[in-house]
């Protein structure tokens, strides 16, 4: 009976401590997030996502009958306002306009307009989002054939800061696109027959700066400007125009993605003989086939963020990554098969770098190369290696950090042995057996797993109320039985 009454007690404070975590503050805004989207928006779904710091609706009429039963939902619901509004065009109204007042007053942040096929002919009536032009600063169109659209329906939406265009035919038209003041960006991906921005009037986009042209065979010429700040090329095979990439007097961040080695050098060549190599900040040279680090990222004096991830670059040769920047914020090499470093390889300032060298071949992290970078991070404690996912062999040729700096471990993360030891784990007692002289093993023995880490706290699962109790009831019924 006693077992009994304490089990009662046990399950009692569990379940109120439950109710309390419930009940907290973060957990009732959950709750307030799964409620406001209980209005009826059918033919159309609603949705609610917890992470929104404000509630927010997300309303998708895809598979409605006609443009009316959209109109009819948005009439009888009473929220102003919707994060994002997403139109499938109806299948029995595929050659028919948008009509006016699609949203029956409301407003969307957000705006998205597919189409079944490209072979739908997309038309817009003028004032078919009236209510929503001081709100929406995003559209998309998808799959769509933009032969027919008049862009008149955008009239006064000044708060517009981007249009995106994905997998549609017949971009390069803009007709009717009105004065956009707040229109900072133009996204073009997948679509086959792009060339190019002539008709675009880019006298009535006076914020327009980004550029992002991904997955177009067909593409060739940048608009006539040297607005540009940030450019993303990428699968663009028949793009050669960096005199005028060399010409953006504002460009600060660079993508070149999925091109070629050679494509890649010519780009460089240029760029790092232009006003750009003094004023850009991010370069992003990622899927390239790139197999060495390219000798004119040297040149560029204000690179923040330089990432070449994903190439085939298995060495870095020294001085291949030295910077004259003057302290370098991120590096990535992840993912390159990487597997050496000669020992100057680093040069510069990487006290505040973040730099990524996970998914490689390191089989070890040589003094003569990261000695004097971590201790540049140490000295801050911002900067850091991230080298997960490497077979590092943690012999004695590891023995310089784990036992005579272990102080530098911390400027190491995500490390791991191939044994299974975690480098988080490992500290001077693990190296013990190395040669002081010449940190390498006397046999050759490799750190075994220790079955109690030298250092470091074990880590504790979150505490779970109802998989608790569910254990706890098992056991206590068990007790009872032999009781």
């Amino acid at each position: 009976m006693k077992v009994y009454v304490i089990l009662l007690q046990v399950m009692v404070a569990v379940t109120t401590a439950e109710e309390t975590i419930l009940k907290s503050p973060i957990n009732e805004g959950l709750i307030n997030v799964v409620n406001i989207c209980q209005e009826d928006y059918y033919p159309c779904t609603c949705e609610t996502y917890p992470f929104d710091l404000i509630p927010s609706l997300y309303v998708n009429c895809k598979d409605v009958p006609s443009f009316e039963s959209v109109q009819a939902a948005f009439r009888r619901t009473s929220a102003p306002q919707v994060k994002e509004f997403i139109l499938t065009i109806p299948i029995f109204e595929t050659n028919k306009t948008i009509p006016a007042n699609l949203l029956s007053g409301k407003g969307a942040q957000e705006i998205t307009l597919n189409c079944p096929s490209t072979e739908t002919q997309l038309t817009v009536d003028p004032a078919a989002f009236n209510s929503s032009e001081d709100y929406t600063n995003f559209i998309k169109f998808s799959t769509c054939d933009l032969s027919q659209l008049d862009y008149k329906f955008l009239t006064n939406f000044n708060v517009l800061k981007e249009i995106y265009y994905a997998s549609s035919i017949n971009v390069s038209r803009w007709p009717n696109l009105p004065n956009l003041p707040s229109l900072r960006k133009l996204s073009i991906n997948s679509s086959p027959d792009f060339k190019d921005f002539k008709s675009l009037p880019i006298s009535q986009l006076p914020a327009l700066s980004e550029y992002s042209i991904r997955l177009c065979p067909n593409f060739e010429l940048l608009p006539n400007t040297t607005a540009t700040k940030t450019l993303i090329i990428e699968s663009c095979p028949l793009f050669n125009e960096w005199d005028n990439v060399a010409r953006q007097n504002r460009l600060t961040s660079l993508s070149l993605i999925s091109l070629d080695s050679q494509t890649i050098e010519n780009a460089l060549d240029k760029i790092s003989s232009s006003p750009v190599v003094d004023i850009l900040e991010e370069l992003i040279l990622t899927f390239n086939g790139l197999t060495q680090v390219p000798s004119q990222i040297q040149l560029f004096s204000q690179l923040q963020n330089v990432t070449l991830s994903d190439n085939n670059i298995s060495t870095a040769g020294n001085g291949s990554l030295a910077f004259s920047t003057p302290k370098l914020k991120r590096l990535f090499l992840n993912r390159n098969g990487l597997s050496h470093f000669e020992p100057e390889a680093f040069q510069g300032d990487f006290s505040v770098c973040e730099v990524l060298l996970g998914y490689n071949n390191l089989t070890k992290l040589e003094s003569s190369v990261f000695k004097s970078v971590l201790e540049q991070m140490d000295a801050t404690d911002v900067g850091y290696f991230s080298v997960e996912n490497n077979p590092f062999e943690c012999d004695c040729d590891l023995a310089w950090i784990f036992r005579d700096n272990l102080y530098l471990r911390d400027q190491i993360k995500n490390g791991k042995c191939t044994n299974g030891s975690y480098f988080s784990s490992l500290g001077p007692t693990d190296f013990a057996y190395c040669n002081k002289d010449t940190s390498t093993s006397l046999s050759s023995t490799t750190v075994q797993s220790p079955t109690t880490p030298s250092t470091g706290v074990a880590s504790c699962p979150l505490f779970d109320p109802v998989s608790f109790l569910i254990t706890f009831a098992i056991f206590s019924f068990q007790v009872l039985v032999l009781i």
